[in-house]
């Protein structure tokens, strides 16, 4: 049986790949191409995927000519489409357009982010709709489903080749030293942008006595994920320190730190299911979190090691965590998110 053929597009796919909505499309295509023939297009590439084709400077709407012929020539089973910018009204114009290109093959959008539309916009919605709509997001399944437009929950997956619980305690002590981490604090970690979205002004509170919040911060500076400067000083002055450059080990920071936060409360701040949340938990790194997008619909409302608060609470939350055990979030869990990812994934190009 002939393998089924999938064209991905994705505007930007260019490294480095520490920032969700690209790590993310990434990891999709990765996981398509061990059982699909993918060829994947973009706008921005850097080498990192193999068969992509690059269109730099494409128009906002994809019409292209050497865009169309290419996807009528390849002849997909389905098109799938993750939009760098969520789910706003102009990515359901760019999948319209995508669909024109090859009408038989099943069109699909991968939404990571739901967007605000005003109410023309989202009357607009079923005459553009695609076949199937993918979202770690409860909100835009809500949202697909009150237009007619089919979707399904999408867990994000996690590298458990590189994200594992730290064995020993000399260890831990010698990634502190690596990164110029003291080694006798309690470290609070949070990973991400810095930005005025993320509510991080939350996290300042959190650095008192003998704790020290270590942010992470992307080091993307796409319009998507702007830094703030102004708010970067401010966490400075509070005594937080920020780790701006690309790490490529990622997972020793997690490995060498206490627990971490996510106080993020607004839907357009991150991706829906945190990368760095399931990261972390894979790490064994316990997580104190806002109650975020889908995390209650991958984890339960009382998962092992992760405490849902409003982060007007988190330095009392942290302190009840110092007097208490969490369990650890057992491996077989990430396992088990990992495999309804692959199994949604493959499906994509079934008809």
């Amino acid at each position: 049986m002939d393998q089924r053929k999938v064209f991905v597009f994705s505007e930007d796919l260019s490294g480095p790949f520490d920032e969700g909505i690209k790590s993310a499309a990434v990891q999709v295509i990765r996981a398509l191409s061990r059982t699909a023939s993918v060829l994947t297009a973009c706008c921005e590439a850097d080498g990192s995927l193999d068969n992509v084709a690059v269109f730099p400077g494409l128009n906002r709407l994809l019409l292209n000519f050497k865009l169309r012929r290419l996807v009528r020539h390849f002849e997909p089973d389905a098109i799938l489409y993750v939009p760098r910018w969520g789910g706003t009204h102009a990515s359901f114009l760019r999948m319209r357009v995508l669909r024109l290109f090859s009408p038989r093959a099943k069109a699909v959008m991968l939404i990571l982010q739901p967007k605000e539309m005003n109410r023309l916009q989202a009357l607009s919605l079923p005459l553009l709709k695609p076949d199937q709509v993918l979202s770690p997001s409860p909100r835009v399944q809500r949202e697909m489903s009150k237009k007619g437009i089919p979707s399904e929950f999408l867990p994000l997956p996690t590298d458990r080749g590189k994200f594992f619980p730290l064995e020993g305690a000399p260890r831990r002590e010698e990634l502190r030293v690596k990164y110029g981490l003291p080694r006798d604090r309690f470290i609070i970690l949070h990973v991400g942008h810095i930005n005025g979205m993320r509510n991080l002004e939350a996290l300042i509170p959190l650095q008192a006595g003998d704790r020290q919040v270590v942010i992470v911060s992307s080091s993307s500076t796409s319009a998507v994920s702007y830094k703030d400067e102004g708010l970067k000083r401010l966490l400075i002055a509070a005594g937080i320190i920020i780790i701006d450059d690309y790490l490529d080990s990622i997972e020793e920071v997690y490995q060498l730190s206490d627990l971490y936060v996510f106080p993020i409360v607004r839907d357009i701040g991150c991706i829906a299911l945190p990368l760095s949340i399931l990261e972390a938990r894979a790490c064994g790194l316990p997580v104190l979190t806002s109650d975020f997008g889908g995390l209650r619909s991958l984890f339960g409302r009382s998962p092992q090691g992760l405490v849902f608060a409003e982060p007007a609470t988190f330095p009392e939350a942290v302190a009840q965590f110092r007097k208490g055990e969490t369990d650890l979030f057992g491996p077989e869990q990430i396992e088990t998110v990992n495999r309804s990812f692959v199994q949604t994934i493959q499906a994509i190009a079934e008809r």
